[in-house]
């Protein structure tokens, strides 16, 4: 048995590298923020194997786009340290 569930957003974002952000919106907090699943898959590789970053986050009364940025720069911050 096949069942589709919720569509999720992808976004390709290009920063210091290339990634692909796929979004998944989650239920708002207590106090009715908005909360998102974020994957991101780093695409500069030309490897079969590429590596996927998943985070949980309380979005910031942004779009979509603009959350997929924040993240990744986020994810950017703490893969340099």
């Amino acid at each position: 048995m096949t069942k589709r569930h919720n569509n999720r957003t992808s976004y390709r974002i290009n920063s210091n590298h290339h990634y692909i952000v796929t979004l998944e919106r989650l239920a708002n907090t207590r106090y009715g923020n908005p909360r998102y699943e974020a994957t991101i898959i780093n695409i500069d590789n030309e490897d079969i194997y590429l590596c996927s970053y998943v985070y949980r986050f309380t979005g910031h009364y942004m779009d979509e786009i603009s959350e997929s940025k924040w993240i990744v720069e986020r994810h950017e911050s703490e893969v340099e340290k």
